[in-house]
């Protein structure tokens, strides 16, 4: 940390050790984190964030083991202070429990604003710094920072496939695609991706230059804990005894000789084990030899020491080499650069089996609305259709089940309903939200959501839309109603009863909607001739990015 009271310049790296449980750090980083905080490391500003204070069994288990992650912690040289465990129930240890993605990136995002304020002696102005929008650049009053955050965690394999280290890797990567701003940047030198995210104040501006690194999981359980150490630890093993030999030897025959040159190196160059080395532009080995650190950090885990742990600290890999790869954002959520803007490809549409009816909109009206309506983060993403009223039928459970399963399980959360009128009209809304039972967030959100309705334009193959809410910053509920059956955009005043004052509300079976006038969105009516319209068809489309 630095020394001063004051607040400081940035002019160090930070980095934050993202882990599911309390004991990851000690049998799966600790390569790594040794060698962050050598003397001579690329950086002594350190914080790890446990998302979960490993109860698994008994409620009474957490206490005792985040007072043991503390002190593992302190043997490994990082202080309580730079530690955050998580302690919440939708963050719960267990094979069987699903984390969404969207918590998980809230948590980081948490943890990173302690962490960047701590490290930059800001901790007084906590309560006034908030995130702000990455694309505005900070105004003449704001003094103008940076600060480069490294963001290390597991990959999407987990090191052991256990699905809270999974979900783990899946929130970061929520985060750098969702979150983050990044850019292809293109100069002599290289094509680089540069990521970030912005604090901000009345009189400062911090951009948070985002990269983010994962621990290359090891499948093969035979080299994870046995093979590795011919490849990889035993010629070291070889050259150091070659070293002691020949030390012996000018000890005890030629150590005259030599002392009367003493420029002259008496030793065989051994590389040092314990180190770090670029394998390649994305992947960094770090590497430790100190096998009686790793059995102390671990011990300190001492509710969880059991025997094959014991077995695991001895002979896994991950005790003395840990391999980081980068994870770089996904192509398809790359913001376009200004001069691309007019000239975007157009939207590609996952297919389906053929044996699936058409899509409802045409390649243009995708173009159009993916131009009126769609954040440059979205743009340059494929479109995934994950729930269709043609091919999935008029169940409101069905759509519950498609839309909030796409949502939970795959982390894409920003959707486009669309619907098509009896009439040829075609209307819906963007949510920027996840769609989840109104009960479980009554407040809503999604100052980003919108309404829109298209009209014939000038020529067949330019639709004209006409959008309702999307730069008013408002706030504006997304409604999935599972007690009513209904799904609907809006809640603002509008005119009539509750019902009506949705700027877009479906009932269950899909067969039948409403509209009115919405405060929230600002909208007129989406039809033609009444609040009342008929459906024919209705899609509900999701955007791409990374792994399904």
């Amino acid at each position: 940390m630095a020394g001063s009271d004051e607040p400081t310049d940035v002019q160090r790296d930070l980095w934050i050790l993202v882990t599911a449980h309390p004991d990851d750090e000690s049998m799966f980083f600790l390569p790594t984190l040794r060698n962050l905080l050598l003397p001579n490391g690329n950086n002594q500003c350190l914080h790890i964030l446990c998302l979960c204070n490993g109860a698994y069994e008994r409620s009474s288990d957490g206490p005792i083991r985040t007072k043991e992650l503390y002190d593992a912690c302190k043997i490994i040289g990082i202080n309580s202070p730079s530690v955050t465990v998580i302690n919440e129930d939708s963050l719960k240890d267990g094979p069987n429990e699903v984390w969404d993605g969207s918590l998980v990136a809230a948590k980081i995002m948490d943890c990173i604003k302690e962490a960047v304020l701590s490290c930059t002696n800001r901790d007084d102005k906590r309560t006034r710094w908030k995130y702000v929008d990455n694309t505005i650049p900070p105004s003449a009053k704001q003094k103008a920072q940076s600060i480069n955050l490294n963001i290390l965690t597991f990959d999407l394999g987990g090191v052991s496939h256990h699905p809270n280290h999974v979900d783990t890797f899946k929130g970061v990567r929520y985060l750098l695609h969702e979150k983050a701003y990044s850019t292809r940047v293109s100069n002599v030198d290289s094509n680089a991706i540069h990521s970030h995210m912005t604090l901000s104040n009345d009189t400062e501006n911090i951009q948070i230059k985002i990269r983010v690194t994962t621990l290359k999981t090891i499948s093969n359980p035979l080299y994870k804990y046995f093979f590795w150490a011919f490849y990889e630890l035993l010629p070291y093993l070889v050259l150091l005894s070659l070293q002691l030999i020949w030390q012996l030897i000018l000890f005890l025959v030629g150590r005259r000789i030599w002392s009367r040159n003493p420029t002259r190196d008496e030793s065989i160059m051994v590389p040092h084990f314990s180190g770090q080395t670029n394998i390649s532009e994305t992947t960094t080995r770090y590497r430790m030899m100190e096998p009686t650190l790793a059995w102390r950090a671990m011990s300190a885990h001492q509710s969880q020491f059991v025997w094959y742990r014991r077995l695991s600290v001895m002979f896994s890999r991950y005790t003395f080499i840990n391999d980081l790869v980068e994870l770089l954002p996904d192509e398809s959520c790359l913001f376009p650069k200004e001069e691309e803007d007019q000239n975007l490809p157009s939207v590609v549409a996952i297919q389906e089996e053929e044996s699936d009816p058409k899509f409802l909109l045409a390649t243009e009206q995708m173009n159009a609305l993916r131009d009126s309506i769609l954040p440059p983060s979205l743009q340059l993403r494929p479109w995934k259709r994950v729930y269709s009223l043609s091919r999935d039928g008029d169940s409101f459970i069905a759509f519950q089940r498609l839309v909030c399963g796409w949502n939970s399980k795959n982390g894409q959360h920003s959707t486009l309903l669309v619907v098509r009128t009896t009439h040829g009209e075609v209307i819906g809304g963007y949510a920027d939200i996840p769609f989840v039972e109104t009960v479980k967030h009554p407040s809503g959100g999604g100052a980003g959501s919108c309404l829109f309705k298209m009209e014939q334009g000038m020529s067949e193959n330019e639709p004209k839309i006409s959008v309702y809410g999307k730069s008013n910053g408002a706030c504006k509920r997304i409604v999935l109603d599972a007690t009513r059956r209904i799904i609907a955009f809006g809640g603002g005043a509008g005119e009539g009863g509750e019902d009506n004052g949705f700027g877009l509300c479906l009932e269950d079976g899909f067969l039948r909607g409403t509209t009115a006038r919405c405060e929230a969105f600002g909208n007129e009516k989406l039809v033609n001739g009444g609040d009342v319209f008929e459906v024919t068809d209705m899609e509900v489309w999701g955007f791409v990015f990374g792994q399904l």
